[in-house]
């Protein structure tokens, strides 16, 4: 008869995973950190507010979204919170305002032509 005992090693296998955890695990971590700022982008980014929906270039990158394409819209303490139907948002930080007078006029553009476009569409 024979005997298998001994043959496979947990203990050997457990440390196994064990090292390759340790190991992997502060790559990722680093990876995971390090992406936003890999991704950032540096360029001034210029951002447009019209009645028919939002607009931005970024370097030689653009973008655009008509208002019926927008899920919804928040004023945050950061800025002007705007949430794309597909769930990607972006922030119009309140630096892009020359005062609070002249966010609060454009924050109600924006609800405006917002509600207009769920109206007409």
């Amino acid at each position: 008869m024979l005997s298998v005992e001994g043959a496979y090693d947990d203990h050997g296998h457990r440390a196994s995973i064990a090292l390759w955890f340790v190991i992997l695990l502060p790559i990722v971590v680093a990876c995971l950190a390090a992406f936003p700022q890999l991704m950032f982008k540096p360029q001034e980014r210029m951002l447009q507010l019209t009645p028919e929906g939002w607009s931005s270039t970024i370097g030689s990158k653009s973008g655009s979204k008509p208002w019926k394409e927008i899920r919804g819209l928040a004023e945050t303490p950061e800025g002007l919170l705007i949430v794309g139907d597909n769930g990607n948002a972006m922030v119009v930080p309140q630096r892009a305002f020359v005062d609070g007078s002249h966010r609060a006029a454009v924050v109600a553009d924006v609800r405006s032509w917002f509600a207009a476009s769920r109206v007409s569409g």
